[in-house]
C-alpha cells in the first residue's frame, strides 16, 4: 500500500513537472516572436550589402590612395625615363656646352656684344690721347666707362685727364715717350707734386698691374683726381 502511495506521488510530480516545462518553452517560444515593427526598429541603421560588392569598395578605395601615394613617383619616373631617352641626352649635353662656355667666357673677361662694342669706342679714344694728350676732351668718355661698369679704362682715363691737365697748365711739357716718373721729376715741389705722385702710383697697380677694381676702389681713385683738379684751379665735376 506505501508502495503503490509513492508510484502515485511520483507520477503526480513528473506530471506538474512536465506541465511546467511545457508551459515556459512556450513562453520563451512567444518572446522571440518579434513584430514587423519591432524588427523595422532593430535593423534601422544597418546597411545590407553584397559581401563581394563591399570587397570590391574596400579594393578600389586602397587603389586610389596607393595612386595618390605614387603620384610623386610617377612623376620622377617620367622625368628620368625623358632624361635617359635620346632627345633628353641632346638636351643634357646642349644644356651643359652653354653652361661651360658661359663659365669660360666670364673667366676670360667677356661682356654681352653692346658693352664689347662700348669698350672698343673707349679703347679708340684712349689710344688717341695716347698719340696725342690735346686729341679731345676726356669726360664723356670717362662717363661712358663708368656707365658700362669697365672701372679698369676709367682709371687710365682719369689719369690721361690728369697729364692733360697738367699739360695745359704748363706743369709739365707731355710727349708720347715720357714715363710716368719724368713727369713726376718734371713737376719738381710745385704744389700738385703729392698728389700727382699719389694718384701715378695707384694708376699703375691697377693698369700695370693688369687688375680689375670695382667702383669704390675706383672712387677712391676719383678723389685724388678731383684733388689734383682742385689743386690746378679746375675742380672736376
Amino acid at each position: 500500500m506505501v508502495l503503490k502511495g509513492s508510484k502515485l506521488l511520483l507520477f503526480i510530480v513528473a506530471l506538474v513537472f512536465s506541465l511546467a516545462y511545457t508551459e515556459a518553452q512556450g513562453q520563451a517560444d512567444s518572446a522571440m516572436v518579434w513584430s514587423n515593427s519591432d524588427w523595422q526598429e532593430a535593423s534601422s541603421g544597418i546597411e545590407y550589402r553584397d559581401k563581394h560588392e563591399k570587397k570590391k569598395e574596400i579594393e578600389e578605395s586602397n587603389a586610389d590612395e596607393t595612386f595618390e601615394e605614387d603620384k610623386p613617383s610617377l612623376f620622377w619616373e617620367k622625368v628620368k625615363d625623358f632624361l635617359e631617352s635620346p632627345a633628353g641626352k641632346i638636351i643634357l649635353v646642349t644644356l651643359a656646352i652653354g653652361v661651360l662656355l658661359t663659365m669660360i667666357l666670364r673667366m676670360m673677361g667677356f661682356r654681352s656684344f653692346r658693352s664689347a662694342r662700348v669698350n672698343s669706342d673707349i679703347d679708340v679714344l684712349i689710344q688717341s690721347l695716347e698719340d696725342d694728350i690735346n686729341a679731345g676732351p676726356v669726360s664723356s668718355a670717362l662717363d661712358i666707362a663708368l656707365k658700362s661698369g669697365d672701372y679698369k679704362s676709367a682709371v687710365r682715363l682719369a689719369y690721361l685727364s690728369a697729364l692733360q691737365q697738367l699739360h695745359q697748365r704748363e706743369f709739365i711739357q707731355w710727349k708720347k715717350n715720357k714715363t710716368n716718373s719724368e713727369y713726376i721729376a718734371e713737376i719738381g715741389n710745385r704744389k700738385v707734386a703729392n698728389t700727382f705722385s699719389e694718384l701715378t702710383n695707384a694708376y699703375e697697380v691697377v693698369w700695370y698691374g693688369d687688375r680689375n677694381i670695382d667702383e669704390p676702389a675706383f672712387k677712391n681713385i676719383q678723389v685724388l683726381a678731383n684733388a689734383l683738379s682742385t689743386e690746378l684751379g679746375e675742380k672736376r665735376k
